[in-house]
């Protein structure tokens, strides 16, 4: 799909790329972009134009990003144009960002552990475990 502009700079009908090089090898159009590739008319105005509705069509991914522009007929509705682009790492970064802030929110290590870190308490003579300075658990 290929933007057309009129000799006014106006926005046009796109059209297709083989209409767009016939145009172009014809004389009747210039190059006016590379990027989106978009070709500006010669001999026509947008008053002489004749325009159909079409939509934009968006759909939004987590590594790519969908866009169609869809021409709305009288019985159905047909694909004139699509195209993926890259997102990005933004959500990626993002993510990342939230992953860091939640470092360190998380339950406290354990005071007293059990199994095998037992050992690695130090003990009172006799064998013991130091009793615990918090308030006791009800029964």
């Amino acid at each position: 799909m290929v933007f057309v502009l009129d000799r006014h700079q106006k926005p046009l009908m796109p059209c297709s790329e083989k209409r767009a090089r016939l145009l172009l090898e014809r004389g009747r159009a210039v190059v006016h972009r590379q990027f989106p590739f978009t070709i500006r008319l010669k001999d026509r105005t947008a008053e002489e134009s004749a325009f159909q509705n079409l939509r934009l069509k968006l759909d939004p991914g987590s590594k790519t990003t969908g866009m169609a522009i869809i021409l709305d007929g009288a019985c159905s509705a047909k694909v004139i144009g699509s195209s993926l682009f890259n997102v990005g790492n933004l959500t990626r970064r993002n993510s990342a960002d939230r992953r860091q802030s939640r470092i360190g929110h998380g339950t406290p290590p354990a005071r007293f552990p059990c199994g095998p870190l037992r050992g690695t308490l130090p003990a009172l003579p006799g064998g013991l475990m130091p009793a615990p300075t918090g308030r006791p658990k009800e029964w």
